[in-house]
């Protein structure tokens, strides 16, 4: 479908497969708007850390079992903290699913057998700290904390999409915001700290669609605010007055009522008429 020469795409889905739309589109000059989701880091710092916090980041992660473009793909904890978030986080699972998330009318299932396949993978890429429960007949995952991640690993370079939540300790987030510099920029960061100066530094120094500061996913129905990726993440914004501006083209309709002609506005040219004109061509161009 791609191949037809249309007025405008949207495309929403994978970086891999917006690439191929994107080139089909340029074929014909199309203009795109592209959402593709990405690998949205969530940086939890010292003066940030508290059961609200976690209990946001258990949520945002695990709603609709992981499968959302905007959902914390890796959490980074303060490395003398990593084991109170961790069960911290076990505590608000258990009290979001139960100890038997299978069982919970809350959670959800993966989507199709061929990416239940895909987050299964991502269980060798690290040690699994909580949970690792899986049916392949009930498409069930359940929620997946995970820890010793391998660098470099699929888990670390590929979006999850899906309820393995891999949690990863920094001893400063210069080391953090070093990390995502050199990784692929995602639809959102997410940070959670009360210290203005780490928020400005993170927001300001790490790329992204936008930018979460002691929440998460919400910024994404604020129909006050334009929501959309950067780099791999996406191209164009949509959302509330951006979706008009996204899918209208403005167009100048210019006429003129009188039959009078300017007496300078043709040639031959006078010295003076030239200077005016080159003042004139400054103003417009």
């Amino acid at each position: 479908m791609t191949s037809l020469q249309w007025d405008f795409i949207f495309f929403t889905g994978s970086p891999e497969t917006g690439q191929k739309v994107y080139e089909a589109a340029a074929r014909h000059l199309t203009p795109v708007l592209l959402e593709l989701g990405g690998k949205n880091p969530c940086i939890i710092e010292q003066s940030g850390l508290s059961k609200t916090a976690i209990k946001k980041i258990i949520w945002g992660k695990f709603l609709n079992a992981g499968q959302s473009c905007i959902a914390p793909d890796t959490v980074y904890v303060p490395r003398e903290q990593l084991e109170t978030v961790l069960e911290m986080m076990k505590e608000q699972i258990s009290a979001f699913y139960g100890e038997n998330p299978l069982l919970s009318e809350s959670y959800g299932r993966i989507v199709h057998k061929d990416h239940y396949d895909k987050i299964m993978t991502f269980m060798a890429d690290g040690r699994v700290y909580y949970g690792g429960d899986a049916s392949a007949d009930d498409g069930y995952i359940g929620p997946t904390l995970l820890v010793d991640v391998i660098p470099g690993s699929p888990i670390c370079t590929e979006e999850i999409f899906g309820p393995v939540l891999p949690v990863v300790p920094y001893d400063s987030v210069a080391d953090v915001i070093q990390t995502l510099q050199t990784s692929p920029v995602p639809l959102c960061t997410y940070i959670f700290s009360n210290n203005l100066e780490t928020q400005s530094k993170i927001a300001d120094e790490v790329q992204s669609g936008a930018v979460s500061i002691n929440e998460v996913m919400l910024h994404a129905v604020n129909p006050f605010l334009a929501f959309g990726g950067n780099g791999k993440s996406g191209l164009g914004k949509y959302h509330g007055e951006a979706s008009f501006e996204a899918f209208t083209h403005p167009r100048p309709v210019y006429s003129k009522q009188t039959p009078f002609l300017l007496s300078k506005q043709f040639p031959p040219y006078s010295k003076a008429a030239l200077l005016a004109l080159r003042k004139l061509r400054r103003k417009i161009f």
